[in-house]
């Protein structure tokens, strides 16, 4: 079942041989790795938006490492309540997509990163692949059941997409989250303060918070966990070389998962 919608003007989009093309026969090609590009021009804001080859890489090498796998298996238990397509929004290279397809179907993965999408679609190809702004979603109105963020941004077009009664599935940072490594680096480290609540047409029914500490972290996970978050813009490559000299390195990982109703 496809649920793509024409990113020029909303109208279904079907496969014709190698390429999806509406009824205004605005036609995209599907790349041979299996991923369509439905990003328009005027929402790329710059010439590589999204992650680049090297942080997908390093997203890739960590989260196979197994670090986030108990978020990964929290997040499958509450999607299985749950009924209806889910749209996994900034997907990265597809680790939680490909997880969530045992417990969800159709699943689609969204992401403006071309890079990110080339390395996700290796990991499922059950899973519909899509580079697209998550401002900017390439669905019909109402066409989903579900939608999921982990720690990446969104836009309210979220709101348009999910159907009534379905559920927007939020995880961002938890006030510990990586606090060992801001100590490192700032002299006043502060928590993460707690995302905003307020989502126009969604309300908050439920949430969960997960916090678990990794007693030692391999120089090689550290600097794949730096180049894969904002650490790797926000840390000199001074400090970044003081850190990774370490064998190991203990480190607390948590995350807080908000579950919203679409009203």
């Amino acid at each position: 079942m496809n649920l793509l919608a024409c990113p020029i003007c909303l109208n279904a989009l079907k496969k014709q041989d190698r390429s999806l093309a509406c009824a205004m026969n605005h036609t995209f090609d599907i790349a041979r790795e299996g991923y369509v590009n439905l990003l328009l021009p005027q929402h790329r804001h710059s010439r590589q938006p999204g992650d680049n080859a090297d942080m997908a890489a390093s997203r890739t090498r960590f989260l196979d490492a197994g670090f986030y796998h108990p978020l990964a298996m929290e997040l499958q238990r509450i999607l299985s309540q749950f009924d209806g397509p889910l749209v996994d929004l900034g997907c990265g290279e597809g680790y939680f997509t490909a997880l969530m397809s045992a417990v969800a179907s159709p699943v689609y993965g969204i992401d403006i990163s071309k890079p990110a999408i080339k390395a996700a679609c290796k990991r499922a190809r059950e899973v519909t692949f899509v580079v697209s702004s998550t401002a900017h979603l390439p669905f019909a109105d109402e066409s989903l059941g579900i939608a999921m963020v982990v720690m990446a941004p969104f836009g309210k077009d979220v709101s348009r997409v999910v159907r009534r009664g379905g559920v927007l599935i939020r995880v961002t940072p938890g006030p510990a989250h990586l606090q060992e490594l801001k100590q490192m680096l700032y002299a006043a480290p502060r928590q993460h303060e707690r995302a905003a609540e307020e989502l126009a047409t969604f309300a908050l029914v439920e949430s969960v918070r997960q916090e678990t500490r990794i007693a030692e972290l391999s120089r090689e996970n550290l600097a794949d966990l730096i180049g894969m978050t904002p650490l790797r813009y926000r840390t000199s490559k001074v400090q970044q070389a003081e850190i990774e000299r370490r064998d190991t390195t203990p480190v607390t990982i948590d995350f807080q998962i908000d579950i919203f109703a679409r009203q």
